[in-house]
């Protein structure tokens, strides 16, 4: 019989996510993310609909600027909470609240890019945890619920 402590993560990971480092030109900065989230991901497909809907329905026909911007949308409502280390030209941090304008700017494409990134780390180590957990879990007793074996 399952027992709720049997039915419950471990562990529960931060609502606004984890500080995760991007790689690359953008190694100094820390994004806050939770990786790609069902919310991310629900909402990019709902926007995604919206925008092919004035193409015939064709996600494909949308044009990419318009595509960027319904991913960057999702990705700052749903994904990336914070961002540290990125000094402005004074010197001093930079809110992120400002940066939240600057990305959809074209000359910032590479923040928004280094957003992405460190989404799709977050994401590949969740599910890293994820597979690693799963040799964990307590065999099954052999049997369905109603009785009958379960195939191997």
């Amino acid at each position: 019989m399952a027992t709720l402590a049997s039915l419950t993560a471990a562990e529960t990971a931060d609502p606004e996510g984890d500080w995760i480092a991007p790689g690359g030109d953008a190694d100094d900065i820390e994004v806050r993310t939770v990786g790609f989230s069902d919310a991310y991901t629900d909402a990019q497909a709902r926007r995604h609909r919206r925008l092919a809907q004035a193409y015939g329905g064709d996600v494909t026909a949308v044009p990419v600027a318009l595509m960027r911007k319904a991913n960057l949308d999702c990705l700052l409502q749903h994904s990336v909470f914070g961002l540290r280390n990125l000094k402005g030209e004074d010197g001093q941090d930079l809110p992120f609240e400002e940066v939240k304008r600057m990305v959809y700017e074209p000359r910032f494409r590479p923040l928004a890019d280094a957003m992405f990134a460190a989404a799709r780390l977050a994401t590949a180590r969740r599910k890293a945890d994820i597979e690693d957990a799963e040799g964990n879990s307590e065999r099954l007793s052999g049997n369905t619920s109603n009785g009958a074996s379960t195939p191997t």
